[in-house]
């Protein structure tokens, strides 16, 4: 093995994990998701939509791509307000997506799936919202879990006959069943991932006439050993990483513009790697907000690792450690703020680099209270918010444009093995704008809409003789 394999940003948004910081089917928003192996290798993947509160688990699935093909599905909101996934395509999927009688139908006779409250209801209840709606917004994470080969790769790969479609898919739902092959080995015909996954998001709503791409944050080095598992285990998770296969270390490499750190972490906290390569002391972005309401812009921030560290049901070794050392409903009950009440501190400037005032001083604004947080520039937060109908949302000060920097004050990561210390939190996200235009012509109004990620940089602490 390469001494150099480590957990990384992909700088060609491709690799072995794709995160999208968003997924929504609130206020009449639809979302659409691509997701391509673009190798010469059949995958066996591992697809997960977490909610925004804390990350619960509300749909998953194991998809298995042949060698250049891609996967489509679409996110809505079922007759009963609940998120549901419908696919027409005919890559491989367990469970069945598209044909298992005992799912509902839309009225053109698709099947879909309805995501699940059973991750947070019941004996699983956090103390947060134990509604339907909690299913529909949150982030999206896909894994891969290693290279298929022999039959199970026959049997995923596309054929190109009459009807195009893949050699038996049946054979894979078959091979998770009681006495499949699967079931009794799930290591059978598959051998460590090797990355090329790429992927997109689109939020779609049709009524208003507006679209919003998200790419994903995609994660290379990500695990030098195959892990499968049927689709509805709990692993692998971004707390698996593995670049050592004989210690189990996970590493990570840091870019700082012309160097790159490397940091190892023990097996015990292979989060931390993940976390280490997402983590900016700040988030920064630009903003329109109109007064007259005929432009407005919200801010996504979802923290993907965040879950590990404030959830006490994930059993994980490093709950209520660095950079989040707040439990999940305590004390807020239903949230997980910024770590002891430092929060953020927020920085706004206009075009013209001026300050713009309104912001409160120290202390600083409890904040990323949830898994995924919607920001918006108007305070109190409305709910919905105008541009993504978000329910998990936080308000700041308003002003017209510019530009905003959200400081993560005093937080951290704990200490590498080697003593690297990452300033700030593992951030990503994206702002969203719709402007709404009455100009056209009388009684016709259009909609722009334009979604780019927000920014941040890395920061190895200064002082610490591991940073150099």
């Amino acid at each position: 093995m390469p001494a150099a394999y480590a957990v990384n940003v992909s700088p060609h948004g491709d690799g072995q994990v794709l995160i999208w910081p968003y997924y929504t089917a609130n206020a009449g928003n639809s979302t659409l998701l691509s997701i391509v192996n673009d190798s010469a290798q059949t995958k066996a993947l591992k697809l997960r939509f977490h909610e925004g509160v804390n990350g619960r688990v509300v749909f998953a699935a194991n998809l298995y791509l042949g060698a250049g093909d891609m996967w489509t599905a679409g996110v809505f909101a079922s007759p009963d307000g609940t998120a549901a996934l419908v696919t027409d395509d005919p890559s491989c999927a367990v469970p069945d997506l598209r044909g298992d009688p005992a799912l509902p139908s839309l009225p053109d006779g698709r099947r879909y799936t309805p995501f699940s409250t059973a991750d947070f209801t019941g004996a699983r209840a956090d103390g947060g919202p134990a509604t339907v709606a909690r299913t529909r917004e949150g982030h999206i994470e896909i894994i891969e879990m290693g290279k298929l080969s022999g039959a199970s790769a026959q049997a995923a790969q596309m054929r190109y006959d009459a009807t195009p479609r893949p050699h038996d898919c049946a054979r894979l739902v078959d091979a998770w069943k009681p006495g499949g092959y699967w079931s009794a080995n799930p290591a059978a015909d598959v051998a460590a991932p090797a990355g090329g996954l790429v992927g997109n998001a689109t939020i779609v709503n049709a009524a208003r006439g507006s679209v919003l791409g998200i790419a994903a944050t995609a994660l290379d080095g990500f695990s030098v050993r195959s892990r499968h598992t049927g689709p509805g285990d709990a692993h692998p998770n971004l707390a698996d990483a593995v670049t050592d296969e004989n210690t189990g270390v996970a590493s990570a490499f840091v870019s700082f513009g012309t160097r790159t750190v490397r940091a190892d972490y023990p097996a015990s906290r292979a989060i931390d790697a993940v976390s280490a390569v997402l983590a900016t002391p700040y988030t920064m972005g630009e903003t329109i907000d109109a007064s007259d309401g005929s432009a407005a812009t919200e801010w996504v921030m979802t923290a993907p690792t965040k879950r590990f560290y404030v959830d006490p049901a994930l059993g994980s070794p490093v709950l209520g450690q660095a950079p989040f050392n707040q439990r999940f409903g305590e004390p807020r009950p239903g949230q997980a703020c910024r770590v002891n009440g430092t929060g953020y501190v927020p920085a706004a400037y206009d075009r013209d680099a001026q300050p713009l005032g309104g912001f409160p001083e120290p202390p600083p604004t409890p904040m990323l209270c949830f898994d995924t947080t919607v920001l918006t520039t108007t305070s109190p937060a409305p709910v919905p918010t105008p541009v993504l109908g978000a329910s998990n949302a936080n308000g700041e000060a308003a002003f017209d444009e510019g530009y905003l920097r959200l400081l993560w004050r005093g937080a951290a990561l704990a200490p590498a093995i080697g003593g690297q210390v990452f300033a700030g939190l593992p951030v990503i996200g994206v702002q969203a704008t719709n402007w709404f235009n009455g100009n056209i012509v009388p009684g016709v109004r259009a909609n722009y809409a334009l979604a780019l990620p927000l920014r941040g940089t890395s920061e190895c602490i200064d002082g610490d003789p591991g940073c150099w």
